[in-house]
């Protein structure tokens, strides 16, 4: 019996996230949080969570008193349609979306799944969000699987609608636009993930080097492999980034160490 209120408890913490007050903060700025994401896209009621206990293992700057089950992110399966998808979300309520190991190792085990039980998976982006540093759009790769056996039975008509509606929401923050909205085959050839190259250009232009990207591109992937291939996710992806950009601009590698 104590064993099950205690099961109980955890899984009570771990839908609840970051707590009621974050929960009501995003709900105010007009988000909604991972579960609620995840309970709107799939069909009612299919969704079967997976590690949803797994507490991150940090022990430094007092991370280990901060343990909420589920470690910011939803990851588990469902149905969309009727058909079987393995997903995950973020939750910003928890450590605001930072990711940890574990939270990497649930999402990289949610797709393993999704290989291993057949289901196929594209990650897009609304066409008014989509290319540059983001994914390919929703609606080509809707348009480009139909009438096939893979079609999606995504409505069109839907997804224009929301494309509109975001195109007007990108237009109020176009100043904060980077320069990188187009197709840039740099990202795959560099091994550089597509939010970091936007900040590789803004470090570049604080130093009034912008015209050095592809120099520092050409050295990420030297830095990285000096540094044993660590992942290229925050914190590290910056750490790789920051590290090419001095080894450039100073003229000489690792003369000044970024800590």
């Amino acid at each position: 019996m104590e064993r099950r209120k205690e099961l109980e408890r955890r899984l009570a913490a771990a839908a609840a996230g970051g707590g009621v007050e974050r929960t009501e903060r995003q709900h105010k700025e007009g988000k909604l949080t991972a579960r609620e994401r995840v309970e709107l896209l799939l069909d009612a009621g299919s969704f079967v969570e997976i590690d949803a206990l797994v507490t991150h293992r940090c022990r430094d700057f007092g991370m280990d008193e901060q343990q909420i089950p589920g470690d910011g992110v939803v990851c588990g399966y469902g149905t969309i349609t009727g058909r079987l998808v393995y997903l995950f979300a973020q939750d910003f309520t928890v450590f605001g979306g930072s990711l940890s190991e574990t939270n990497a190792l649930k999402i990289c085990k949610v797709m393993d799944l999704a290989v291993e039980n057949g289901a196929t998976h594209v990650d897009t982006a609304i066409s008014s969000l989509s290319w540059g540093t983001s994914h390919s759009p929703t609606e080509s790769m809707v348009v480009a699987f139909q009438d096939t056996p893979h079609d999606t039975g995504l409505k069109l008509e839907l997804l224009q609608e929301i494309g509109f509606y975001f195109r007007e929401i990108r237009k109020k923050y176009h100043q904060y636009e980077s320069e990188y909205a187009g197709i840039d085959t740099r990202v795959m050839i560099n091994q550089v993930p597509g939010g970091m190259i936007s900040n590789l250009s803004n470090q570049l232009k604080e130093q009034g080097a912008l015209n050095r990207m592809n120099e520092v591109l050409a050295e990420i992937p030297r830095v990285r492999e000096d540094l044993g291939y660590p992942p290229l996710v925050t914190p590290t992806s910056q750490i790789v980034g920051t590290q090419a950009v001095l080894n450039v601009l100073t003229g000489k590698r690792y003369k000044s160490i970024t800590n």
